[in-house]
C-alpha cells in the first residue's frame, strides 16, 4: 500500500507529526515525493508542500515509525551532489552485498 493510499484511508489520523521548522506539520502529505528509501519505510522526498518558512523543492526525510520531518537539503541538486561529495571523500560507499546499496563507510560513525 501506497503512503497516499494510507493517507486516504485514515491510518494517519490522530498520529503527531515531529516536523521541523519549514517542512509541514503532516505526518504524510501527498506533496512529499519519496524518491530514495532506506529499506525499512523512511524515505528522503522532495516537499512539494512546505510549511510557509520552507521552499518548494526542499529535500526532507520522513520517518514511519516517529512522524519526524528534517529538511537535508535545499534542492534535488543540493542532495545529490553532497552525495556525490560523500561518495568522492569516501565517507559513503556503495555495496554490492547490501540490499541498500549506499551507506556510511563502516567504522564511520
Amino acid at each position: 500500500m501506497e503512503r497516499n493510499d494510507h493517507d486516504d484511508s485514515g491510518d494517519f489520523v490522530g498520529l503527531e507529526p515531529n516536523s521541523a521548522a519549514g517542512v509541514a506539520s503532516d505526518w504524510w502529505n501527498t506533496g512529499w515525493i519519496p524518491f530514495a528509501d532506506n529499506g525499512g519505510g523512511d524515505f528522503y522526498c522532495v516537499d512539494m508542500a512546505p510549511a510557509d518558512s520552507g521552499a518548494p523543492g526542499q529535500i526532507i526525510t520522513h520517518s514511519h515509525e516517529s512522524g519526524e520531518h528534517r529538511v537535508v537539503a535545499a534542492s534535488l541538486t543540493d542532495f545529490l551532489n553532497d552525495l556525490a561529495g560523500a561518495l568522492e571523500s569516501g565517507s559513503y560507499e556503495y555495496d554490492d552485498d547490501d540490499d541498500y546499496g549506499i551507506r556510511k563507510r563502516k567504522g564511520d560513525n
